[in-house]
């Protein structure tokens, strides 16, 4: 059975003292003691698992930090094999969790936009130019901390369902301005 070399958990991508072992070609209980002479100076996370016997052992969970300061002090007759695995697998894995990060933040900014619309949708009663003005104010709420210029809030709310079919930048151009004068 093939074990994963890194696995994520919360974000964090780490691995197991086992797998180190393994990697490595050496006893698990040498890794344990290597490990042991520097926990103290790294904060390994100590974790438990059951062996072949079904008893409780001791291990360790390794984040990418803790482990690259811990391989040169494990050796092993695969340490620059293992070494080579380990760091690539961390590599990939980091880029891995970055991408579904930036995935996962598109995905929720457009989510909200898709809420945003469906809102202003769903005031028909209101005139145009009421809704433009209704959306840049919850665009200028949500972008509050940012210095954004009327044209970039213009600009950035062009493509909005309710405008673009209704040549809706200029109105919402001339709502700035007005709302501009306002501030």
């Amino acid at each position: 059975m093939k074990t994963e070399l890194v696995t994520v958990t919360n974000g964090v991508a780490s691995t197991t003292s086992l797998v180190i072992a393994d990697l490595f070609n050496r006893p698990h209980d040498n890794v344990l003691k290597s490990l042991d002479k520097i926990k103290d100076s790294v904060g390994f996370n100590a974790i438990s698992y059951i062996d072949s016997m079904n008893r409780p052992k001791r291990a360790y969970a390794l984040t990418e930090r803790e482990a690259l300061i811990s391989m040169p002090f494990i050796g092993g007759l695969k340490s620059i094999e293992g070494q080579i695995k380990l760091v690539n697998e961390f590599l990939a894995m980091r880029n891995h969790i970055a991408e579904t990060s930036t995935v996962e933040k598109r995905l929720s900014n457009l989510e909200s936009e898709l809420a945003a619309l469906k809102r202003v949708d769903s005031l028909p009663s209101l005139s145009f130019q009421e809704q433009a003005k209704k959306v840049i104010e919850r665009y200028i709420e949500k972008h509050k901390n940012e210095k954004l210029t009327a044209r970039q809030i213009a600009l950035g709310l062009r493509e909005a369902k309710p405008f673009k079919n209704n040549g809706g930048y200029k109105a919402v151009k001339s709502t700035l301005v007005t709302i501009s004068v306002l501030m």
